[in-house]
């Protein structure tokens, strides 16, 4: 008979894999709540890029996904540079929350926090966002200033609309059950399914301003080939 292996070198090796990753888990906590402002800006730089990523990943499928040349380095730093931008500022946001409305967790707080987050906060940072992407775009490319400002009246309500159906549970567990050093790597953690999902819209919103643009070269063409025809056949008469 073949002899029997023994389960413990393999439970062992469980215990082992499950103490470091506690350990490392623990470190990393700590690191949060001595370095806050640093932590925060780490991981919310990390998780919008890698939402941008898998953004662009779903929209690579069957294309040439597999070389870096196919991925858009200006859409990362774009997103990685608005993180850096608006991570002290809802930082700051949920520390105004707190003082004007104490850290209650009782219902008339929690709505009047949710309220105010949602119908103040979320479409003005919404705004910024849309404005900041057109400002950044105009710079860093060759997209026209009138181009992102005609994107942001486009876009802006339907996002912001979207914005409130996925940050509401978010935002009730922030005001309820989420201590305040998480607060931050939580909504980071939201945020990377909410920036791939905003990086789709952005995307689909190039796509509509390039097939807008075609139309319009299109357009001028046509215009163009009708004038010279007008101006051969006169001088032909």
């Amino acid at each position: 008979h073949l002899p029997v292996p023994s389960a413990l070198p393999i439970a062992c090796s469980m215990a082992t894999v499950q103490d470091g990753s506690a350990g490392i888990l623990r470190l990393f906590s700590d690191w949060m709540r001595k370095n806050p402002s640093t932590a925060d800006l780490a991981v919310a730089v990390t998780l919008s890029m890698l939402g941008d990523l898998c953004a662009q990943a779903s929209t690579k499928s069957g294309k040439n996904g597999s070389s870096w040349r196919a991925w858009n380095v200006h859409s990362l730093a774009r997103i990685a540079l608005w993180s850096l931008v608006c991570t002290p500022i809802v930082s700051m946001w949920l520390e105004l929350l707190e003082t004007t409305f104490g850290s209650g967790e009782d219902a008339t707080t929690v709505l009047k926090k949710l309220a105010v987050d949602q119908g103040a906060f979320g479409p003005l940072l919404m705004l910024l966002f849309f404005l900041y992407v057109a400002v950044f775009d105009a710079l860093a490319s060759q997209a026209s200033l009138q181009e992102g400002i005609a994107t942001l009246r486009r876009e802006v309500w339907p996002a912001y609309k979207g914005s409130v159906v996925f940050w509401v549970p978010v935002s009730v567990s922030l005001f309820t059950v989420v201590p305040p050093h998480l607060k931050i790597l939580v909504i980071n953690l939201a945020g990377l399914g909410w920036n791939c999902l905003l990086a789709l819209r952005m995307q689909g919103a190039a796509n509509h301003a390039g097939e807008e643009g075609g139309k319009d070269g299109k357009r001028r063409r046509s215009t163009r080939s009708a004038t010279v025809a007008a101006r051969e056949k006169s001088k032909a008469l």
